[in-house]
């Protein structure tokens, strides 16, 4: 047990009008048919870390199966309750406490914490806001349309399937598979559309600190080689459409030679660029330029892979509260630098 976890925390610690305001958003969160887990997080964002953790405590009390068959009983008993709302009252509630059981851990963590610092919660500001992070790494598929250009030779291109499947096998022996799955989509964008973002609980053992970042410093290290290989990949395309864009502008497409047998010969042919023979093989010049913006690659450094971290993992939140509390000009945009140091990749030997 280490010294944090000595700390007791008690209701207390909070001035008497904390605590009437806990018990009066449990109330007002349990009539919303037990709730809903979106309109929480948000709500929950307005109480201080010990008010948190003691609204998460008590929720977990509340809406526990007795207590919510309790409450129910006593509705319907008062007034008629459709039987619709008392089957959603009842999951809505067993969902919530799904939910907040990690989240109770990690708000219990960081008020242990301020208390054995400072003893009490007076210095504490009265609502620490602790904000999403809304950011994904980006990961790029091979451009559609690439292939209309008449016999483009092939090179290799990794996919994000391939990047996934990388993931997994780095995390699979230290998180279960539905925390893996989460962590992915969470923190990556696969997609065009961009997709929502949300904080994670996604614990990890006191003793796994070292062997967590040596596991992310493979994800990032698989990360960067999915990009270096993208980047080959994007020279060589552009290099091509670069040409067939000039060739078409000059109204003169050169085509290779190939004898019967498929073999190219040491010549080539010019053809006369026209409307027929452009539809027929050739994407109109600005269907190249969107083609070669679509190959645009963002800067992504370490810094910016921490964040997909901290919103999936509550002990990277933790820690950056532990310094926010005790420097309050302490910014979380230093936190990413500073946390970025401790990703490292491995150097490999050159034999």
């Amino acid at each position: 047990m280490t010294r944090d976890e000595r700390v007791t925390l008690r209701l207390t610690d909070l001035p008497l009008t904390s605590v009437v305001s806990i018990f009066n958003f449990i109330q007002d969160f349990l009539e919303r048919c037990a709730g809903d887990l979106d309109y929480f997080e948000k709500s929950l964002s307005k109480f201080s870390v010990l008010e948190q953790y003691f609204i998460c405590e008590y929720i977990s009390e509340y809406f526990s199966k007795n207590r919510i068959k309790e409450w129910l009983d006593f509705q319907v008993a008062k007034e008629s309750i459709d039987d619709n709302v008392v089957r959603l009252t009842k999951e809505n509630a067993q969902g919530i406490i799904n939910a907040i059981d990690q989240m109770k851990a990690s708000y219990k963590r960081r008020a242990q914490s301020y208390k054995k610092n400072y003893g009490n919660f007076k210095k504490l500001e009265s609502e620490y806001i602790e904000e999403l992070i809304d950011f994904k790494l980006p990961v790029y598929f091979k451009p559609i349309g690439v292939e209309q250009i008449e016999k483009t030779p092939l090179i290799s291109f990794p996919t994000w399937k391939t990047l996934k499947n990388d993931i997994v096998n780095i995390l699979k022996d230290s998180f279960n598979e539905s925390d893996i799955n989460d962590f992915i989509y969470n923190s990556f964008q696969f997609k065009k559309r961009k997709t929502p973002v949300y904080f994670l609980y996604i614990n990890i053992g006191i003793k796994n600190k070292g062997t967590f970042l040596d596991l992310m410093s493979k994800v990032w290290e698989n990360y960067n080689q999915y990009n270096y290989k993208l980047k080959e990949y994007k020279d060589y395309y552009i290099k091509e459409l670069s040409s067939w864009e000039k060739q078409i502008e000059s109204e003169k497409i050169e085509r290779k030679v190939r004898d019967v047998n498929g073999f190219v010969l040491p010549k080539t042919i010019k053809i006369k660029y026209t409307d027929t023979n452009r539809l027929k093989f050739y994407p109109s010049v600005d269907k190249i330029k969107d083609l070669k913006k679509s190959f645009e690659i963002p800067m992504v450094q370490k810094k910016d892979f921490v964040k997909i971290l901290y919103n999936a993992f509550p002990h990277i939140r933790e820690e950056y509260f532990k310094k926010r509390s005790k420097n309050s000009d302490y910014t979380i945009n230093q936190f990413f630098i500073d946390f970025s140091r401790k990703i490292r990749i491995k150097q490999k030997n050159n034999v």
